[in-house]
């Protein structure tokens, strides 16, 4: 038999034994699933999270691979429809010389700028993640640090201390940092640096564009990063770089949100 109690507090009586719940997480105990996402999106396969009121968004698993963003180029790709990304047409990847882009199809796209990432998630039918660029260490406003950190901002993606060789950050002995030479994975390598979900890499690697900025301007605009790169140590869910929207580098890439 259940029975629920509302209150200052639901108490469920299940088989003999009694659970008191804070009503706020309500909607999480009483339906613990989020439908699966349409299939009918481009890129990495999408991961379900709860947001702090219950309902559900969507991420992408892994970080945006050269092959899929190729995949986009290829179609002959529009704008976003972001009236602060009007100035970018151009989604060819593109570094300073020094800092070439990759072209391993398996490695995270790199040297995109934000409007190139947004350009990407639009064609795919997503969006970069939504949050708020002054609440940068807020997980409850950032769908990209809720997806890493949960509700509580948990350090890690992976439960426990920190593990510098679950994650592909440069305290781990296989990046090659310590030869002075950093290297990226392919967007799914390291099973063990993953969330309870399934979310890989959500710390180091490439750091990710998400749509947190602080205002609508033009190329400018300062909007976050997240989750720090290969050459970062430690690499908690709440590290960020505030970046300009043309802002580009071999250690920066993206993933997708689907917050409808």
């Amino acid at each position: 038999m259940l029975r629920l109690v509302l209150g200052l507090s639901a108490v469920c009586t299940i088989y003999g034994c009694q659970y008191v719940i804070g009503i706020e997480a309500l909607p999480m105990q009483m339906d613990p699933s989020c439908p699966d996402a349409a299939d009918a999106h481009a890129g990495p396969p999408l991961v379900a999270v709860r947001s702090a009121d219950g309902s559900c968004y969507y991420i992408d698993k892994t970080e945006v691979s050269y092959g899929q963003y190729q995949s986009f180029l290829e179609a002959a790709p529009r704008p976003s429809g972001d009236a602060s990304c009007d100035w970018e047409h151009n989604f060819v990847p593109e570094c300073e010389d020094a800092q070439q882009p990759n072209s391993d199809t398996d490695l995270p796209v790199v040297c995109v700028s934000y409007c190139d990432a947004a350009a990407f998630c639009a064609w795919a039918g997503k969006s970069l993640c939504p949050g708020e660029h002054d609440a940068p260490t807020e997980p409850r406003r950032s769908a990209w640090y809720k997806a890493c950190g949960g509700l509580e901002g948990r350090p890690y993606p992976y439960v426990g201390a920190h593990d510098p060789q679950r994650c592909n950050g440069a305290d781990n002995p296989d990046t090659g940092c310590d030869k002075g030479s950093c290297s990226l994975v392919s967007s799914d390598a390291l099973t063990g640096c993953k969330t309870e979900q399934g979310i890989l890499h959500l710390s180091g690697n490439v750091e990710e564009w998400t749509a947190e900025c602080n205002g609508n301007t033009g190329a400018t605009d300062r909007c976050l990063t997240r989750g720090g790169s290969v050459n970062t140590r430690s690499l908690e869910c709440g590290l960020f770089g505030d970046r300009q929207r043309d802002y580009r580098s071999r250690f920066t890439g993206f993933r997708c949100c689907l917050t409808e």
